[in-house]
């Protein structure tokens, strides 16, 4: 342990866990398709200090907060809860359970009324005393790596698989259930529609969490880009990641020390005002990643009614909502990146971990590429009516011709009774004489049908050459 570490006594770690929630595709039309309204704040309208810098830029002022759970509030599942965090080890000794402020856990509901976007946000805070964390972070054995308290917490916090038990602590399975709850009543609120509460999922491994540590002592760890326990902090999460990254593109400076990962996602800061500055980038990219996975169900499920061709005018409409969803989210990444210019290079680390803009613009281009594939399908639909359109009036048409074979047959009824009486000299004068005349009314009637079926099997024709 270092000398300047001699005089910290505790390490706060400010721990956030984003969740993504996921809605039926017919629930997530609905919303599109609607109007928008925001989440009513409910009876406990406070937000965590960290949400007001969001406001950076007027980025995410379509964001609005619920407070849905207190577990200092409820004692028994309070109780359920620190007996499931007292399994968590930090050393031999102490457990979750021994260093946890109860009153910093807190579960709220998001909801971006401007993408549709529903995020589920848990925290706490633990108050660990620096023995303790330089013992955690030292033990560097196999079995220790692979399954730290880094592993322990996360398995209280976040569903590794539907096929396992549920092993979270209570407090996160009532906070589920109480966000069904109200997503349900902002549905039912949202003209009429009921929403059953089973059909909202909180998915397996969607959950990152982010560690803030903050020493209470400004200068126990100065300066970062050297200390050890810096280090060994970060490779608590490294050491657990399903795919493994490299320690070596974390951000270190003289007061922060940014290591970005997969799953879990270590900040070492100088002060809790620090934890208010650097908190926002971490919920804007988890944010995009929860955004990329909602609006990749939106498109495929655009695709597949375009390959079954059985578009409608509601779906004509629902994919523009889509692409201007997805062009707003890109204008949303842009005004937050313009706001946040001072942590501009740790934001493009950020991006370059998760490959986010990539992301972006890839779905904005197969959004795009569907609008230009059913504009090309409705141009088919068009051309497939305007043939039947031609069909119709080849149709009248013959009824035409049918027509004027009966006024000729009239006509010839007429001559044959009465003759040249009251018709004067005109059809002999044009044929030259009455056998050719007589001719010609007996031919007209064949020719006439015989061309109109010869029209008809051509029309048949070219329709078999055409499918």
């Amino acid at each position: 342990m270092d000398t300047a570490e001699h005089t910290c006594k505790l390490i706060d770690v400010d721990i956030h866990d984003i969740q993504v929630v996921e809605l039926p595709r017919e629930a997530l039309r609905h919303a599109l398709l609607s109007a928008r309204r925001p989440l009513d704040p409910g009876t406990q309208p406070n937000t965590p200090l960290w949400a007001k810098s969001l406001e950076y830029g007027r980025a995410y002022h379509g964001i609005s907060w619920q407070n849905i759970l207190f577990p200092a509030a409820d004692a028994p599942l309070l109780e359920a809860s620190l007996s499931r965090f007292d399994t968590v080890y930090l050393d031999d000794k102490v457990t979750v359970t021994d260093v946890l402020d109860i009153h910093s856990m807190r579960s709220d509901l998001l909801f971006d009324s401007n993408t549709m976007q529903w995020l589920l946000l848990h925290e706490m805070k633990l108050s660990i005393p620096i023995g303790v964390l330089d013992s955690a972070a030292a033990d560097s054995s196999e079995s220790s790596r692979r399954c730290n308290w880094y592993a322990a917490l996360r398995d209280c916090l976040v569903r590794s698989s539907n096929d396992q038990p549920d092993q979270r602590a209570p407090w996160i399975q009532c906070a589920e259930n109480s966000a069904r709850q109200v997503i349900c009543s902002y549905f039912y609120q949202l003209k009429r529609y009921a929403l059953n509460p089973s059909d909202i999922r909180f998915p397996p491994n969607c959950g990152n969490l982010s560690f803030f540590y903050v020493p209470d002592h400004p200068e126990a760890l100065f300066p970062y880009t050297k200390n050890e326990l810096c280090s060994r902090i970060a490779h608590l999460g490294h050491s657990v990641e399903r795919i493994e990254g490299s320690e070596a593109d974390a951000q270190r400076k003289e007061r922060l020390y940014y290591d970005f990962g997969g799953r879990y996602h270590t900040i070492i800061v100088d002060s809790q005002d620090a934890v208010l500055r650097y908190m926002p980038l971490q919920f804007h990219a988890q944010y995009c990643w929860a955004y990329l996975r909602t609006a990749h169900t939106l498109v495929c499920d655009i695709e597949d009614a375009l390959v079954v061709e059985s578009l409608s005018q509601r779906d004509e409409d629902y994919l523009d909502r889509i692409i201007n969803n997805i062009q707003y989210e890109q204008f949303l990444y842009a005004e937050f990146s313009r706001s946040v210019q001072a942590d501009a290079e740790i934001l493009t680390y950020i991006d370059r971990t998760w490959s986010l803009t990539i992301s972006l613009t890839q779905l904005e281009q197969f959004a795009d590429n569907l609008a230009s594939t059913l504009e090309r399908s409705l141009q088919r639909s068009t051309g497939k009516t305007a043939k039947r359109q031609e069909m119709a009036l080849f149709a009248l048409s013959l009824i035409q011709l049918i027509a004027l074979v009966s006024v000729w047959a009239d006509y010839l009824n007429l001559i044959e009774t009465y003759g040249d009486k009251n018709y004067g000299t005109f059809p002999w004068s044009l044929f030259g004489s009455e056998p050719i005349l007589n001719s010609f009314n007996i031919l007209l009637p064949w020719i006439l049908i015989i061309v109109s079926i010869a029209i008809m099997m051509w029309c048949l024709a070219r329709n078999v050459r055409q499918h």
